[in-house]
């Protein structure tokens, strides 16, 4: 859905499907083909990325998953070292963060 006209993805699948793909932590929108230029292996910023690595399509317990690592693996230590960590981010992911520093999955 990202970079789509929003109204236009609601009259195409309907205001309930949309809903379902936004707030849901296993139904996930339609995949998105790698000869798209919105599939990440089109995106510069993810070319050192293993494109096996970039998804077509995420839920938002996908985005969880991806969030959690990153904080696991990177965050997570420098909190707890004292540093002040700021983390710029929108949407799912900022559902996630919410999520993984409320504790609350």
């Amino acid at each position: 859905m990202q970079g789509l006209d929003k109204m236009k993805i609601v009259e195409t699948y309907g205001e309930k499907m949309v809903s379902e793909w936004r707030r849901s932590y296993v139904i996930a929108p339609p995949k998105v083909f790698h000869d798209d230029p919105r599939h990440p292996i089109n995106d510069r910023r993810y070319s050192d990325v293993d494109p096996a690595l970039l998804p077509d399509t995420e839920s938002l317990g996908d985005v969880l998953v991806r969030v959690r690592s990153l904080y696991e693996m990177e965050i997570k230590n420098q909190l707890k070292d004292g540093k002040k960590l700021l983390i710029v981010c929108h949407g799912s992911p900022i559902r996630a963060w919410t999520n993984i520093l409320m504790n609350t999955v």
